[in-house]
């Protein structure tokens, strides 16, 4: 009986199957059911090429879809023009501008500090005459000494500098200027716009600026850090044009404006919108939380692709060092910086009671001397035996020098990405020798009308605050008589003191910049990115493929579906009946299958089956047309059956 039905089973499988390449829409199946032998071959071979070919086909394009491409295109924006900040610093610029160091010096509660970091520090290098090894020991001195005081409330300010400032016709101030601390250039300033929107474009609107700059003064005496510096650099500000908050740059990204030129830069802005992909990822907006050291609060700026490469040469200096750079640390989960140790705090400052006992040290190393100390010989000894009589200060230095070792280049930024929106300033940049040198040149007259009246406007409102301006100092210094250029003869085009207002035109020549920046034209290149293969594309491209190659359809799709529906459920019944047999438990067809006469019927055996093996209708049709041919092979077949059944 088992066998029987199992040659049922196949016989209506086999009559499902040529059921299906008889009427399914993919083609060539129908040829295969058809002809003689060699050509069901020659099918055979001709329809698996072309399900090779779709196969291939569609995997390029499920390839091409995975790889995320992108297209850009440029867009047109009209008066959407927003103006970026202008950030601005004195390269050259004094550490200790309004206390020198010789005045900190003084101070009772300096005395040691400065000379516990110089001893700690030349005790490291010795006394090679190297320059280098001086500088970067004047370096670490200095970047020490931004621990033991607030060099942002002794270092110049924006009212030091700024002379003029109108901006879209507006006038502005020093108010409109905050404060950026720089490790190498101290205190830099941005200026902040009142309004972003600009009424019209050209070089009469947007941002107008008359900068004073200290270190070109010769009344101002450099530190010992500038005296060091390799002679080339220009006196002049360097300045940056970047992104509305966002941390500036001024060192990599800046420009030079030297002392007496005019220089204009015209701006274009260029908005970029790039396409999230996983091929090509971006960063959603958003904001840094940067701690600064100087100011010792916390400020939010706009993320950018080197505002992370700078954090993670920072990680990579923590790590290696286990310190933290100064000036902006990008805050991280637990961050607290009375804990944190930072990289070139030398005798603990951020470390509670550890000043007092470096002075303890300090004060024996002193006595053990036979007199006060007389040059860098003495100094490098106290250094010594306070390393001695205390190894932990090695500590703090090795991690200075661990610091300072450690290369950007050699940090790979794997994690790094742009950020989705961006704004970037394109620029054209010119510069021209400003005042004219000659009076005889009218224009020359004109100018140095205009500029004596700022100098002398300026010199009334900030002459008598304390401490002084660095520019109304350097007027007081030079003796500059502005009322000597405030008269002009259009005559014989002369002014009343020739000589007086020659050196104020000296004074403006040499320590003056003009800065001009202003949009070029209101309207923004806005370059957006889109992914140009979604999956609609995909599901369209892969219909197209599958059509040409074998005619298949969604339709299709579903019928070969059924067929292995159809095979899985035969094979499952096969496993089903070879545990049966191996058990020797064969299958009983149930008394209610009986008919009158006791027999079962055969109708009845082959829907049981079915129901057995969980088979879909589609199957049940073909197996009955399948029993039906097989109840017409002869007469003899079934009364054996029914014989075995009953």
């Amino acid at each position: 009986m088992t066998s029987d039905l199992q040659r049922s089973r196949r016989a209506m499988l086999r009559g499902y199957v040529h059921n299906f390449t008889s009427g399914t829409t993919a083609h060539g199946f129908s040829r295969i059911n058809s002809g003689q032998n060699w050509v069901r071959m020659v099918w055979i071979g001709i329809v698996s090429c072309a399900l090779l070919g779709a196969i291939i086909h569609a995997t390029k394009q499920v390839t091409t879809y995975l790889q995320y491409p992108v297209s850009s295109t440029n867009r047109q924006e009209p008066n959407s023009f927003e103006f970026p900040d202008l950030t601005f610093c004195d390269p050259l610029n004094k550490r200790f501008f309004h206390n020198s160091s010789a005045e900190l010096a003084k101070q009772a509660d300096r005395v040691d500090e400065r000379v516990i970091t110089y001893s700690l520090v030349y005790s490291h290098f010795g006394t090679e005459n190297d320059w280098r090894k001086e500088r970067k020991a004047i370096e670490m001195i200095y970047t020490t000494w931004e621990h033991l005081l607030n060099i942002t409330n002794v270092n110049i300010r924006p009212m030091d500098m700024v002379l003029y400032c109108t901006f879209d016709g507006e006038p502005c101030s020093h108010h409109n200027f905050r404060v950026f601390y720089h490790r190498l250039y101290t205190n830099c300033f941005t200026f902040k716009p009142p309004a972003r929107h600009l009424r019209s474009s050209g070089m009469d609107r947007g941002l107008f600026l008359l900068l004073y700059v200290p270190s070109a003064d010769p009344s101002f005496k450099l530190d010992s850090l500038a005296r060091l510096a390799s002679g080339l650099e220009n006196n002049g500000i360097r300045f940056q044009i970047h992104q509305r908050d966002t941390i500036p740059h001024p060192l990599e990204y800046g420009i030079m404006a030297p002392t007496g030129t005019l220089t204009a830069v015209g701006l274009e802005q260029v908005k970029t919108s790039l396409a999230n992909t996983p091929t090509h990822p971006c960063v959603p907006d958003v904001q840094l939380e940067l701690f600064d050291n100087q100011f010792n609060f916390t400020r939010s700026y706009e993320r950018q692709l080197f505002d992370c490469i700078k954090a993670e040469y920072h990680q990579e200096v923590y790590k290696l060092c286990t310190c933290l750079l100064e000036s902006h640390v990008i805050l991280k989960p637990g961050f607290n910086s009375t804990t944190e140790s930072f990289c070139h705090d030398l005798i603990g400052v951020t470390t509670p009671g550890r000043v007092a006992a470096v002075k303890r040290l300090y004060r024996k190393a002193l006595d053990s001397l036979e007199g006060p100390p007389q040059g860098l010989g003495d100094y490098i000894k106290i250094g010594l035996l306070m390393r001695q009589m205390d190894p932990s200060l090695d500590v703090p230095l090795t991690r200075m020098m661990c610091a300072d070792n450690v290369s950007e280049n050699a940090v790979k930024p794997e994690s790094c990405y742009d950020s989705c929106n961006y704004n970037k300033y394109s620029y054209s940049l010119s510069q021209c020798p400003w005042p004219e040198d000659s009076f005889k040149v009218r224009n020359a007259q004109i100018q140095m009308i205009k500029i004596a009246q700022m100098l002398d406007e300026y010199e009334r409102q900030h002459g008598d605050e304390m401490p002084v301006s660095a520019l109304a100092r350097s007027m007081q210094h030079h003796k500059l008589n502005t009322n000597s250029c405030q008269t002009y003869d259009t005559q014989d085009m002369t002014v009343p003191e020739p000589k007086e207002c020659h050196r104020v035109q000296l004074f403006v020549r040499r320590s003056i910049v003009q800065l001009r920046v202003y949009p070029e034209t209101l309207t923004v290149r806005h370059i957006i990115e889109e992914r140009s293969y979604e999956l609609v594309n995909l599901c369209s491209d892969m219909g197209g493929v599958l059509g040409l190659w074998i005619g298949f359809s969604i339709v299709t799709l579903f019928e070969f579906a059924e067929l292995l529906m159809v095979c899985a459920s035969y094979y499952w019944y096969e496993l089903i009946g070879s545990f049966t047999r191996s058990k020797r438990n064969p299958m009983r067809i149930p008394k209610l299958l009986a008919g009158s006469s006791g027999r079962p019927d055969l109708r009845d055996v082959e829907l049981f089956m079915n129901a057995s093996m969980c088979t879909s209708p589609s199957v049940l049709s073909a197996q009955s047309r399948s029993t039906a041919m097989l109840g017409r092979s002869g007469s003899r077949q079934d009364g054996q059956l029914l014989q075995t059944a009953s």
